[in-house]
This record gives C-alpha cells, structure tokens and sequence, in this order.
C-alpha cells in the first residue's frame, strides 16, 4: 500500500472516531469473513470510502483497515486518494 493510500486510511480512522461513540456493537469477525462483507458492499457500493464502510457494517475500525489493506494486496480491491 502507498504511503498516500496508508495516510487516507489513518485520516479515515480518526473519522471514524466521531462514528465509534454512536456505533452501540462494533462487530468484531474473523478477518476472511471481514473481506467477505467488505468486497460485497464495495461492489454495492462504488466509490465508498472507508469510514461509510466502518459505519456501514459496524465493523471495528481496525479490522476494517487490514481486511481493506488485504484485499488491496491480493488485487481484489483499488484505493484511491479521495480529495
């Protein structure tokens, strides 16, 4: 992952901050099945950014992070600097 791409997840965690306080039950799931509901919504969804999928999925933040860094490696997903 470019050291772009890693800063705008880590600015997208601290976004996500605002969200964990109204977010009642993060879910906390093995990381294959994380890919799973992340490669699905991101097909649903084009164009989405990390937090909606955090809050989208009540996903702990930091699970989110490495399922998406993950899925970049394999191919399976493309970030892209959002401005």
């Amino acid at each position: 992952m470019s050291a772009i791409a890693q800063e705008k997840h880590l600015q997208d965690i601290g976004e996500v901050k605002e969200i964990v306080g109204k977010v009642i039950d993060l879910r906390v799931i093995p990381e294959s099945e994380a890919k799973k509901v992340i490669k699905k919504y991101i097909r649903e969804h084009p164009g989405c950014i990390t937090s909606e999928i955090i809050e989208n999925l009540n996903l702990d933040p930091a699970l989110a992070v490495e399922a998406l860094n993950v899925l970049e490696e394999e191919g399976k997903v493309r970030g892209e600097e959002v401005e």
